[in-house]
């Protein structure tokens, strides 16, 4: 006797959230659907190295510039509580000392990070980390307060054609300026 078991439907995607998107497959991430992590950097973290401007992927933990907000299956709940407790390996250059620091203790700490975040989505819109914000990836004037300094500049650095708007996002300089009030 044959019993056909039927096929469950697929759950239907329910939350707006980012993934990555490389048409080109210019970055680290390999991933199929590069979900992104909490976007997030601090003081400590030095934006030249890539914390300040790219996103990374829950799975693979590598970098990519680009994401899009679409509907995904897993809900923000579900996706913190995947990606918690989240920590970091820190060690210092004038020792060889390694210390484990943690940066997002439970669930309700990634939820704290990405919610202000996830709440200005456009569905289909395009994306860039900036300075601490999630941005729309359209070229147009920057100003704004970020995590390390005040930004005025004539477009994205993530999207410019002018190379020397480019060039801020890995130049040590540009960050390490003065924040005005």
């Amino acid at each position: 006797m044959v019993f056909w078991k039927r096929k469950r439907a697929a759950a239907p995607a329910r939350t707006l959230w980012l993934v990555k998107d490389d048409p080109e497959g210019s970055w680290w991430c390999n991933c199929p659907q590069g979900i992104v992590d909490a976007p997030m950097h601090d003081k400590q973290t030095w934006p030249t190295g890539g914390e300040g401007w790219l996103f990374t992927c829950i799975r693979c933990e590598k970098a990519f510039m680009f994401a899009k907000a679409v509907r995904i299956r897993p809900t923000l709940e579900e996706l913190a509580e995947r990606c918690t407790p989240r920590t970091e390996d820190v060690g210092s250059p004038d020792s060889l000392e390694l210390r484990t620091d943690v940066l997002m203790a439970g669930p309700q700490d990634w939820l704290a990070v990405v919610r202000p975040h996830a709440n200005g989505l456009v569905e289909g819109q395009r994306y860039v980390f900036f300075d601490g914000r999630v941005l729309p990836a359209v070229h147009g004037p920057v100003k704004f307060r970020g995590l390390w300094r005040n930004h005025d500049l004539p477009d994205l650095p993530h999207i410019a054609e002018d190379p020397g708007v480019h060039d801020v996002l890995n130049d040590p300089r540009y960050w390490a300026a003065e924040m005005g009030e």
